[in-house]
């Protein structure tokens, strides 16, 4: 059995089998031991030492997240690996990233289902990083904002949306988010998306009410049936997803301009 398995407690493992039985997952000890294996191999550093020979500090923060999110032991380890694979694909999840999406949002990056990951994804590279950066600068920051701010991907994607809407529709900039003249990216996206509503609202907009944001957000919300339709359409016949996020959203955007009349979101919000 794996040594690191090993090093869980006797309460550990019948926390596991509780989790596990609740959960009516159908896997028993040796399953847990080869998972606990398996995201220990994947998720600790890279180096030139033996996976056997890693530090033993990263085997104790690994179960630790494993404990708190035992959903991830019950996995099926092939649908996992083939989740590494994709996300391999994505070019910026390199070791010391890796370990730091695992650690703080593990749920949004491994359990949650890889269209809804796409689609979180592709707004905000395709939308949200459009408008941080030059369009036609195809590389990627380093180090990517995803990885800085792992539990972005958690949030819903309404919330991405909304924030981005409400931005652009009351004419802010990137700079505006940052209050100079240059631009941390770091700090900017963490305030455009981490803060929750009352925070962002008192930092960026004290003039815009709470209700009226809420309002958008709820516009959204009732908007995104439609757009989920026709992208999720799209999704279905093709793999490569960001290849078809701007046909998608120019059809969206002709859709929701008829809907509304062509009123913009700064108009709704005075």
């Amino acid at each position: 059995m794996c040594w690191r398995y090993k090093l869980l407690s006797v309460a550990q493992r019948a926390k596991i089998e509780r989790h596990c039985a609740f959960r009516n997952a159908r896997v028993d000890n040796e399953h847990v031991a080869k998972a606990v294996a398996f995201w220990n191999d994947k998720i600790a550093m890279r180096c030139e030492l033996d996976m056997d020979q890693k530090p033993i500090a990263q085997v104790e923060i690994i179960n630790k997240t494993l404990m708190r999110n035992m959903d991830l032991l019950c996995v099926d380890l092939d649908a996992m690996e083939k989740r590494f694979q994709n996300l391999d694909k994505l070019g910026f999840l390199y070791s010391r990233p890796l370990m730091r999406v695992f650690h703080e949002a593990p749920r949004g990056w491994f359990l949650q289902d890889w269209t809804e990951f796409m689609k979180k994804f592709g707004y905000f590279q395709h939308r949200i990083m459009a408008w941080f950066t030059k369009k036609e600068d195809d590389r990627w920051p380093e180090p990517h904002p995803l990885t800085l701010h792992p539990t972005i991907i958690e949030k819903p994607y309404h919330h991405l949306k909304t924030r981005m809407e409400f931005v652009k529709g009351i004419g802010m900039t990137p700079y505006d988010l940052d209050g100079g003249q240059t631009l941390n990216l770091d700090h900017a996206v963490k305030k455009l998306l981490i803060l929750d509503n009352e925070q962002f609202l008192r930092r960026l907009a004290p003039a815009v009410r709470l209700e009226e944001y809420n309002y958008l957000e709820e516009t959204i919300i009732e908007e995104m049936d439609q757009e989920d339709e026709l992208l999720q359409e799209m999704v279905d016949l093709t793999d490569d997803y960001t290849a078809v996020f701007d046909i998608g959203n120019s059809f969206i955007h002709q859709a929701r301009r008829k809907s509304r009349g062509g009123v913009s979101v700064k108009q709704k919000l005075h």
